[in-house]
């Protein structure tokens, strides 16, 4: 029986390091597939109000990984009501990752 229990938990804990390792390998895997990533894709809604402050309402879809994703969200978006009545207000915009893109300070008015 203690030779039974023995063996169960040298199973048990090579099965578990055998399931870290496959998760270590799963995320250095996942990490090489997105490094190469130095742009993803903004896709906008903007259109002008002047009841706003501003005089204009801009949205954020959403942040897309690749152009034609961000194309494909803008077809399902369209279909929307209020952004099927102006459809001109999208706009993809790409956006480079693992940058600063504010380089200064600034000023309260």
């Amino acid at each position: 029986m203690i030779v039974q229990e023995r063996l169960t938990k040298e199973i048990v804990l090579k099965s578990h390091k055998f399931i870290k390792e496959l998760i270590y390998r799963e995320i250095i895997r996942s990490h090489k597939r997105f490094s190469y990533m130095k742009h993803v894709y903004l896709l906008w809604h903007t259109y002008v109000d002047e009841t706003l402050a501003g005089g204009e309402d801009v949205k954020l879809i959403g942040v897309y990984s690749s152009k034609e994703l961000a194309e494909a969200a803008l077809v399902r978006t369209s279909k929307f009501r209020g952004f099927s009545d102006q459809l001109e207000g999208f706009e993809i915009s790409p956006y480079e990752v693992d940058i600063d893109s504010w380089k200064a300070g600034f000023t309260l008015v």
